[in-house]
């Protein structure tokens, strides 16, 4: 980059400063500018998860703009006495001016005042300093695998998944709460109703041992939720998920 060049960034950007930062609700929209900001981010996102979490807490997603221009995005849902935040993102040209800070202390009151006791969210390497300066503390590490499903037509599944049916979310919903304490009734009920959103269960509506979530993601095919109460239960919704997608 010549003198010249970055003189002139500078510029822009002190002129991009000096403008104020203003916050609003998120609206349908807006989620073009979430869209070009995710991809920016490299996260796998699409425009059915911005639907969802506008349709599940419509006045608790927040945009951050500047001139009309959207460079900042954050939402929020609620469920029961925790509040979860998601969906951080800020524009890489102004990164950096508090403009993160703002949308995290928007999404947190708007959550205090539904009266979550708790706040939750999941954070980045590059979100996780932001996030301790706010006063989250890592609960635990979330490892996320990436690769290419294998054939394995071999293996012999020793129970047969199958497809999602209304009588069975009752069952559903319990099983996800009693693995993680947090009653995500909301979300879970409309990502297996979603027709883009594939659901295998192991069990009865009476028993269900087991299930896992498929949903289609920009980059690359996103599995989970999946609880099951056994490593044969897991095991096998896992390989059978596999084997349709190799």
């Amino acid at each position: 980059m010549t003198d010249q060049k970055r003189e002139g960034n500078q510029c822009r950007h002190a002129a991009a400063s000096a403008e104020a930062v203003a916050l609003r609700l998120m609206v349908a929209a807006d989620i073009d500018a979430g869209m070009r900001l995710k991809s920016e981010a490299n996260w796998n996102q699409t425009q059915a998860d911005w639907q969802r979490f506008l349709a599940l807490q419509p006045d608790g997603c927040f945009v951050a703009e500047i001139g009309g221009r959207v460079i900042g995005t954050v939402t929020t849902c609620v469920f029961g006495c925790v509040g979860w935040i998601g969906m951080l993102l800020v524009d890489a040209s102004y990164r950096g001016r508090g403009v993160g800070r703002r949308l995290m202390e928007r999404a947190m009151s708007f959550l205090s005042e539904t009266g979550a006791t708790r706040m939750r969210l999941d954070a980045t390497e590059a979100g996780h300093p932001l996030h301790e300066k706010m006063g989250f503390r890592t609960q635990y590490k979330v490892i996320r695998f990436a690769g290419d499903p294998q054939s394995s037509d071999d293996v012999k599944l020793p129970l047969q998944p199958r497809e999602f049916v209304a009588a069975v979310l009752t069952g559903l919903l319990s099983l996800y709460r009693t693995f993680t304490f947090v009653n995500r009734a909301r979300l879970l009920a409309r990502l297996v109703e979603e027709p883009s959103i594939t659901t295998r269960v192991v069990g009865s509506a009476h028993e269900l041992k087991g299930f896992l979530v498929e949903r289609a993601g920009a980059q690359a095919l996103q599995i989970g939720p999946a609880i099951s109460g056994s490593d044969r239960v897991g095991r096998t919704l896992l390989i059978e998920s596999f084997q349709r997608h190799a």
